[in-house]
């Protein structure tokens, strides 16, 4: 896994692209076939020019676009003359959500991996922070001193002038470095 720092590809493509290269990178080392099952983030010029770039920067040989009507012909369209496309309708059970449904979902999820967590009390100086200032409710990327992503946390409370951090993670262990992702509106509404 790699942290990205969003759920919102919009917000983090670049890194998105890059995280996904090298997830495929490392998968090609140990595996025949490598599938990457992308985000539904499909309409507007700007999530057609992403699924295009990350189709070519992954080196893909394939894609199979799965779809209700025509929703990826602008992208599929566009890769064609590139690689192998294969158009398949989707399962007629998929169900469209709206931005409400979709953002309960993430909350459920988050829950679910917070279910078991506990608050770490950690002095800032002893643990790089990159990417920003760890505001409350900012998701975190937590890594060990490997640089294996451990999983993620929650800020609490971050005082810069004391030098500590307070999260909220299932991520037990040392953790040598963290990543500042966005802060997420629902951790700060419901912390």
């Amino acid at each position: 896994m790699v942290f990205v720092g969003s759920t919102t590809p919009s917000k983090v493509g670049s890194r998105l692209l890059e995280a996904l290269k090298e997830l495929c990178s490392f998968e090609r080392q140990r595996s025949q076939l490598v599938v990457v099952n992308t985000d539904g983030w499909v309409s507007g010029g700007e999530a057609e020019e992403l699924k295009v770039k990350l189709v070519c920067e992954v080196e893909s040989e394939w894609v199979v676009g799965l779809q209700l009507s025509n929703e990826l012909e602008p992208i599929l369209g566009k890769l064609e003359s590139k690689i192998k496309v294969l158009r398949l309708p989707a399962s007629p059970a998929v169900r469209l959500r709206s931005r409400g449904e979709r953002r309960d979902l993430r909350w459920q999820a988050y829950s679910k991996y917070l279910a078991g967590a506990s608050i770490l009390n950690l002095k800032a100086g002893r643990v790089k922070i990159l990417g920003g200032k760890p505001s409350p409710g900012a998701i975190l990327g937590l890594y060990g001193s490997d640089e294996n992503f451990l999983g993620i946390g929650v800020v609490l409370v971050y005082n810069d002038r004391k030098g500590f951090l307070k999260i909220l993670t299932p991520v037990k262990g040392f953790i040598d470095r963290i990543v500042v992702g966005e802060v997420l509106p629902d951790f700060t509404l419901k912390i």
